[in-house]
């Protein structure tokens, strides 16, 4: 739709009102500024009441009247547990005498106290504070402030200033996707049985994490989307891990999978075939105990049951939620939408899932490795949580990311981002039960584009990725919640901040101990005198991540390769491009000294890592045997066979590779001797 006639000046100040960016600076340095339509089409998606451009002007006078109308904000943050005074805006006739306030502390308890309305310093009409006495405990409260016989209520984020960290620690761990990973002469689908062996070992040389891509709940079937980064759901595990008990586990798969590819239709049907067996076993014989304990489960997932009935109606129906009825799609189910069958295995499986991360947890506090998870940015538009917390995203727009000097068009996500406003209006507490469910068994945890914590880049449906504006997130509040999490799982939170990243970004991540992501693939400064930039104190350090090639890859230039086979360079671009890899390896090479020598440039990366400051050194297991191919290659779907790609080498060759224990022993040894190595366990 056309924005020709609205006053620029009203849109303009509209979007500011909303949260949404005017323009912004590109990769480039150049100034983006967003078109009437796109500002238009973002404040639509975002609820401002606008049929037309033309309504720029009442919807503002609106909003101003919505504002002054509003007592106080939604949410409000207590830093160590301090608020001190909370801002208010009513009618002096109001401020005449005291308010009353109650604060019902998430523990249950309450506190009431009577609070005069005090003016100020360059307070505007109608701007008043209130004082709010003592410290809170950290959580999550709910503040009542009663004038002249009105409510009105707010969310008070009591948080730690700072995400759990433990002084001077030093550690290491090793990264390998979960569908990557197969015994010998196993050609079906790992289970976290897999992962299970893989933190026992990773623990017995000294590493004190395992990495891996989420481990989320997918549609592998039909609907199909086996990315780890477009979920079903943030809030339950993936069934398709669920390591079935013997004989079950030796169940044939349904067909041959590609050679050196995860099958995911065929071996899962095999999987969910065993584990759906066990399932109906369960449910036909299992005694009063076995019931009791999945029953408990299940009352302590409030949401498990929906989720299952949610899933068992996918099954039934092979479509997409947006296909279904009104009343289903709406977001009631009866038990004629699914088959109990399905139902009784979803739940079954969720049991499973906990119970075998749950024994991961248990081993890590007996010498193995820990979890370090990843939590994808968005979920799946056709998926579980996109269908009941459905208020929390919004219509009408996608995330993604503007263009760049790779993807000159940008990139669309391709899943609805979330409201500012609806997190707010709602206390977060769609999120504080992701990070909830996450925490459980994970003792460090990615957060995936951290940058969303302060603005995300939107593309309104029906304009090019290149046509996208960026919208503000509540970051402190955000923030606020992340503490309250980390400090009560004892678990450490790791931003991605690859890219370009507003300064403002990382000195709040600083200041709140959000660990960085330093990855020398990326960080290599071929221009610079000093090749190796400075590696974080306070942040997970690694050669590589899931979306580049392997250091190998790397060296010889195969994701050039990629992108002249994809169209995204010309054969001019390449050779250029080769030539500074191929530059920026002997620059490495003679730094090191290692000459040409693939394997031992990449060992001695890992020793200058090993021995630096950063708190976490990540080894990208497929690194240790030169693998060259990436697991992902960003920006293609169908054209890679992208989130399948099997190790090279079974579980057994790695266990016994002495070459590996060696390296690793040695990395180990170096983090422990490294001068900030005060402890390496909590």
């Amino acid at each position: 739709m056309s924005a020709r006639g609205a006053s620029r000046r009203e849109l303009v100040a509209l979007a500011r009102r909303y949260g949404v960016q005017t323009s912004y600076e590109d990769v480039s340095g150049v100034r983006r500024h967003a078109t009437p339509e796109a500002l238009f089409l973002t404040l639509r998606a975002l609820g401002a009441p606008l049929a037309s451009p033309a309504d720029a002007g009442a919807a503002l006078a609106e909003a101003d009247d919505a504002a002054r109308a509003a007592v106080t904000e939604p949410v409000h943050v207590a830093w160590g547990g301090r608020l001190a005074r909370i801002p208010v805006r009513v009618p002096s006739r109001s401020a005449r005498s005291a308010a009353q306030l109650t604060l019902r502390l998430e523990s249950g308890e309450t506190r009431s106290w009577r609070a005069a309305f005090e003016v100020p310093s360059r307070a505007g009409r109608g701007e008043y504070q209130l004082r709010v006495p003592g410290t809170l405990p950290f959580g999550y409260h709910e503040l009542e402030i009663e004038t002249r016989g009105q409510t009105h209520r707010c969310r008070v984020l009591s948080a730690p200033r700072r995400m759990y960290a433990p002084p001077g620690e030093v550690s290491w761990g090793v990264f390998a996707p979960l569908y990557a990973l197969h015994a010998e002469g196993d050609s079906g689908v790992p289970g976290y049985d897999e992962l299970a062996r893989v933190a026992r070992w990773t623990g017995g040389l000294g590493g004190r994490w395992l990495g891996t891509l989420p481990l989320l709940a997918a549609f592998v079937d039909q609907p199909f989307e086996p990315s780890p980064y477009s979920p079903v759901s943030r809030l339950f595990w993936n069934e398709l891990y669920v390591s079935p008990a013997p004989p079950l586990a030796r169940a044939p798969a349904a067909s041959a999978p590609p050679v050196g590819l995860v099958d995911y239709r065929g071996a899962g049907r095999a999987r969910r075939a065993a584990v759906h067996a066990e399932a109906a076993a369960f449910f036909g014989s299992a005694g009063d105990a076995a019931r009791a304990e999945l029953e408990q489960f299940v009352a302590s997932r409030p949401r498990l049951l929906d989720y299952a009935r949610f899933r068992a109606a996918c099954d039934r129906t092979a479509t997409a939620w947006p296909g279904w009825g009104a009343r289903q799609r709406a977001g009631e189910l009866r038990h004629g939408d699914f088959a109990a069958e399905d139902e009784q295995y979803y739940l079954y499986a969720q049991w499973q899932a906990d119970r075998q991360l749950a024994r991961i947890g248990t081993a890590a506090r007996d010498g193995g490795a820990a979890l370090y998870l990843d939590l994808p940015l968005g979920v799946n538009p056709d998926g579980y949580d996109a269908w009941r917390f459905r208020d929390v995203f919004v219509d009408g727009a996608s995330a993604g990311a503007p263009p760049d000097a790779l993807f000159t068009g940008g990139q669309d996500w391709g899943f609805r981002p979330f409201s500012p406003m609806r997190l707010r209006e709602t206390g977060y507490a769609y999120l504080v039960e992701i990070l909830r469910h996450h925490l459980r068994y994970a003792r460090m945890l990615r957060l995936d584009h951290v940058m969303w914590l302060f603005r995300l880049y939107w593309i309104p449906a029906g304009l090019s990725a290149r046509e996208g504006v960026y919208v503000q997130y509540p970051a402190a509040e955000l923030f606020a919640v992340l503490a309250i999490e980390s400090v009560r799982h004892n678990a450490r939170i790791v931003g991605e901040d690859l890219g370009t990243v507003p300064r403002a970004v990382r000195s709040a991540m600083g200041r709140h101990h959000v660990q960085r992501i330093f990855v020398i693939q990326y960080e290599l400064q071929p221009e610079n005198a000093a090749l190796l930039g400075e590696v974080p104190r306070h942040a997970v350090a690694s050669i590589n991540t899931h979306d580049m090639p392997p250091f190998a890859g790397f060296v010889h230039a195969r994701d050039v390769d990629d992108q002249v086979d994809l169209a995204l360079i010309d054969d001019a671009g390449a050779r250029a491009a080769r030539a500074a890899r191929e530059a920026t390896v002997r620059r490495l090479a003679e730094h090191f000294g290692t000459g040409a020598d693939v394997r031992a440039l990449l060992h001695a990366l890992l020793r200058y890592l090993a021995a630096g400051d950063a708190r976490t050194v990540l080894v990208n297991l497929e690194d240790l045997w030169l693998e060259e191919q990436p697991q992902n290659v960003p920006g293609t779907a169908g054209e890679r066979p992208n989130w399948r790609r099997r190790l090279a080498r079974a579980l057994e060759a790695i266990e016994s590779d002495p070459e590996i224990a060696r390296l690793l022993r040695e990395i180990d040894s170096l983090r422990r001797a490294s001068p900030h190595a005060a402890t390496l366990s909590d």
